[in-house]
């Protein structure tokens, strides 16, 4: 305890610690300043350009995979209509019999199940 003390008093020459107050100031960043955040996502580049489709998924998930794909894929656009053919990919859940996923089998589009769609955008498989 005497080591800090010392310390204090060293330091604190003639402020009067027991009236002293911590200001914190802000620093406003630069316009031209931006933030870089690494994505929680691994970029698929085989997604590139591309226009997906996800109406085969629960309407609850259809927001998080269109946000996942419009922020981090650099996708050409959603399409979420059950009569989407013009697409290049289908997202779908597995537990379910879509005719979309038939036509897209005749059509030659390529179609991914969300699980697999997950285990390829994770950074941690």
């Amino acid at each position: 305890m005497k080591t800090d003390v010392c310390f204090l008093g060293a330091v604190s020459g003639e402020i009067d610690l027991n009236s002293s107050t911590n200001e914190r100031t802000r620093l406003p960043l630069e316009s031209n300043t931006e933030i870089q955040t690494k994505s929680p996502y691994q970029k698929l580049e085989e997604f590139k350009g591309k226009l997906i489709n996800i109406a085969c998924l629960p309407i609850r998930i259809q927001g998080e995979v269109e946000s996942i794909l419009l922020k981090y894929m650099e996708i050409r656009g959603v399409n979420k209509g059950s009569n989407g053919f013009k697409v290049d990919l289908i997202i779908h859940s597995v537990d379910g019999d879509y005719v979309l996923l038939e036509k897209a089998k005749q059509l030659n589009i390529r179609t991914i199940p969300l699980s697999k769609f997950n285990s390829m955008i994770s950074l941690y498989h």
